[in-house]
């Protein structure tokens, strides 16, 4: 009950200072990227490399242990991590401040990540077709292959695909 009511502080906090305005960009315009995800991170990296080639990847993860010793791109989530309106770590709140043009939820199931969601400055935000947080998301893609999906869309909606 009081992680929920952190939480809650956070999400009320952050959503005040980014105020979200959703838009669409071709896929060679986007330049960072945010993936929630709790596995396959050296797959998905891949993927994103091959129809994202320009654009800078960001990795949020759970982490089980209470010390976080992520660096650089990779950043981990743990329960001890929040405060009352704030988080205690320092590379979270650093992430919440940032802006990324699209956000990808691998997680198809609720997850201990899905108030990112509703923090992070993302231009658009995409995950699973067929989740139960499905509302959450901009753009629904099917779980196989996600991220070759987003890049169609993407490209379909910019009129940049192959007509």
């Amino acid at each position: 009950m009081l992680k929920n009511l952190k939480i809650k502080k956070i999400v009320k906090r952050l959503s005040k200072i980014n105020k979200r305005k959703s838009f669409v960009l071709p896929p060679e315009k986007v330049k960072s990227i945010l993936v929630l995800a709790d596995n396959n991170l050296p797959l998905i990296e891949s993927q994103l490399t091959s129809f994202f080639p320009h654009s800078s990847y960001y990795f949020l993860t759970v982490r089980k242990e209470k010390e976080d010793k992520s660096s650089g791109q990779l950043f981990t989530y743990h329960n001890s991590d929040l405060a009352f309106g704030n988080f205690k770590n320092e590379r979270l709140t650093q992430l919440s401040n940032q802006n990324f043009e699209l956000l990808i939820d691998y997680n198809a199931k609720p997850s201990e990540l899905d108030f990112f969601i509703k923090i992070i400055n993302s231009n658009l935000i995409s995950g699973h077709s067929n989740s139960e947080k499905n509302y959450l998301y901009d753009i629904l893609l099917d779980g196989n292959n996600m991220i070759e999906n987003l890049y169609k869309q993407l490209n379909t909606l910019t009129n940049n695909g192959h007509q």
